[in-house]
């Protein structure tokens, strides 16, 4: 195993460097080095960057200290981080590296269902059995399944690994007994143990590409060592290390961040928004026709419910109680009839199981690296029970929401995307430059912000609201909504901006909804006077921008569009074909890999040129 740890004197993309150059042609060469050396970057916890300096045109910072280690160093020490520290005499902040990791949770483990138990030939009858201890009652019946399961897999199952070893074991004495007395017995048992150690073979590759959730390459190739890996790395990437707490110091205490992140979100979901019931009236909410309703309205069948379940993806996140759609899919024949009856009894009735409400909230870095609680992103896992009710719902939704829902809303309805807002953001940053985020809930949000859209549009009929038109006798634009991201336009007046933030006042008032003020941003023509910016900063509570930096994962450049803005598509194909996965990978393996980066990529992006 190779690490290596220290200065570099390089960096491998643009965010790791603020107020500086970035160079694309030396960044490549210091890939070439990391995936000729097989490295794999460790990342750090803490500072983002590593190395301060001033210069005549401001402060620069960069990421030049890091470290690297090989897939075996990984899999050797999978616990370890290295750690940031404060600078003191140097430019240069010390590195600390930390190879047990932080110290390991306490408690009970929850349970999580292994799909390689599927692969054993008496599993089926171990569902069978306790699942006919709890039908028809779903929640019953998993936790008989789970209950059956840990049994299984301690009294028949085992330790894959360990069973790996004593088979090798065996096949080893009897090969070299073999060398020296041939014997029928011991050649048929032979046979059976390399059948029996093919097979252990595949449940430890099925183990591991349950955990490493990889998409783009399939079971059955062998990759059992990219699967092994890629998993270490995904749980590094997602584990805190530490934070800046609320007194602005870093903290690496278990303890203290789990209070600490506890009680952060327990004030962000608990806090009481007053709200007031008819402040936000719109003249005309369009309504559902007859046929509308009774398609609602209709009885659930069970290929309606068979066909949700099979649509789900096999594996996902672990939910509350542990079990994947793999497990549902897989004993659809044991499990089918009994979900149905749920589900129809759910619609019929309007009530359900409360288990089936259970949720984990899990926290998704949204930036390499996070270093605050503001950085990660807080998703709810729900049971796969409950989503199959929601996805019923939403897949006799999504069809009449097209006729109900105004064209300014370009999320999660058939036919649109985030391609059409996109666009149109780009042509009017183009023309201010000429003028120098359960299934379910994203559904009841486009109806909420609909109500939003609808008196917007009443505003601008009334000419209270005065829109922007991109070209002469163009159609006029005042607003763009895609979930909850949200661009507003109008003229650059106070009398405007009054308007503007007392219609998302009252919005809020009766949605019970809040403005994120800290990430909001505004943008002027280039006409528009620093004191003017400066009192509409002050009549919206937000800072001005020349730059709205990413929309709906499309960068928004002001102006001509140069070679510099793709810079991250090569950083980022460069990251995902790293060499390392292609010496763990089989030839179909590295093909698959290299079409997965270089068409998904790239074809997001580029849609909009």
């Amino acid at each position: 195993p190779w690490l290596l740890l220290g200065d570099f004197n390089e960096i491998l993309s643009p965010t790791e460097v603020r107020g500086g150059l970035f160079s694309l042609g030396r960044t490549s060469k210091f890939l070439d080095m990391i995936n000729a050396c097989d490295l794999i970057d460790l990342g750090t916890s803490g500072y983002k960057y590593t190395w301060y300096r001033g210069s005549e045109h401001g402060r620069v910072a960069k990421k030049l200290d890091r470290g690297l280690g090989d897939h075996s160093w990984r899999r050797n020490f999978p616990e370890a981080y290295v750690e940031v520290l404060s600078r003191v005499y140097s430019d240069h902040c010390p590195l600390l590296l930390r190879c047990g990791g932080l110290q390991e949770r306490q408690g009970v483990r929850p349970f999580r269902f292994l799909a390689s138990w599927a692969t054993h030939k008496d599993f089926p009858q171990v569902v069978s059995t306790a699942w006919n201890k709890g039908a028809p009652r779903i929640c019953e019946g998993l936790e008989f399944v789970q209950e059956d399961a840990l049994h299984f897999n301690k009294q028949v199952f085992g330790n894959i690994k360990a069973r790996m070893h004593q088979t090798e074991a065996r096949l080893q004495g009897i090969q070299k007994y073999l060398e020296f007395l041939p014997s029928e017995s011991l050649l048929r048992l032979e046979e059976k143990l390399q059948s029996e150690y093919d097979n252990i073979l595949i449940q430890e590759e099925f183990l591991w590409f349950q955990k490493s959730r990889e998409k783009w390459v399939k079971f059955g190739d062998r990759n059992t060592r990219f699967f092994h890996t890629q998993t270490l790395i995904r749980r590094k990437r997602n584990k805190i290390h530490g934070l800046f707490i609320e007194d602005g110091s870093w903290c690496s205490n278990p303890d203290v961040l789990r209070e600490t992140t506890q009680r952060y979100y327990m004030n962000l979901f608990s806090s009481d928004i007053p709200t007031q019931p008819n402040p936000f009236q719109v003249e005309a909410f369009p309504c559902l026709n007859k046929e509308g309703i009774q398609s609602l309205l209709a009885p659930v069948s069970m290929e309606e419910v068979r066909k949700v379940v099979m649509g789900m993806k096999t594996f996902t996140a672990p939910d509350p109680d542990g079990f994947p759609p793999f497990l549902f899919k897989q004993y659809w024949h044991l499990i089918g009839n009994d979900l149905w009856g749920m589900v129809r009894d759910a619609f019929s009735n309007g009530r359900a199981d409360p288990r089936l409400l259970d949720t984990l909230i899990t926290l998704i870095p949204k930036v390499d690296n996070p270093t605050t609680l503001k950085e990660f992103r807080p998703i709810s896992l729900c049971n796969v029970a409950y989503k199959v009710i929601s996805k019923v719902l939403v897949n006799r939704m999504r069809p009449l929401l097209q006729d109900i829902i105004s064209p300014f809303q370009g999320s999660f309805l058939p036919g649109r995307g985030t391609r059409g807002n996109s666009i149109l953001a780009q042509e009017v940053l183009h023309h201010v430059n000429r003028n120098t985020s359960d299934p379910l809930s994203p559904y009841l949000f486009v109806l909420c912000m609909e109500k939003l859209s609808l008196q917007i549009s009443h505003r601008v009929t009334k000419e209270e609201w005065l829109p922007i038109t991109l070209s002469r006798g163009g159609p006029p634009l005042s607003h763009l909504l895609f979930a909850d991201d949200v661009l507003l336009f109008g003229r650059a007046s106070t009398d405007q901006m009054q308007l503007i933030a007392a219609t998302l006042q009252a919005f809020c008032m009766e949605s019970g909804l809040k403005i994120n003020l800290g990430k909001s941003r505004f943008l002027c023509l280039k006409g528009v006077s620093h004191a003017r910016k400066e009192d509409l900063k002050a009549s919206l509570g937000i800072c001005h921008t020349n730059n709205l930096g990413l929309y709906l994962g499309f960068r928004t450049p002001r102006g001509r569009v140069t070679f510099t803005e793709f810079n991250h598509l090569v950083t980022q194909i460069q990251g995902r074909l790293a060499s390392w996965k292609g010496k763990l990978l089989n030839k179909a393996g590295r093909l698959c890999l290299a079409k997965s980066v270089l068409v998904a990529i790239p074809t997001y992006t580029m849609q909009l040129f």
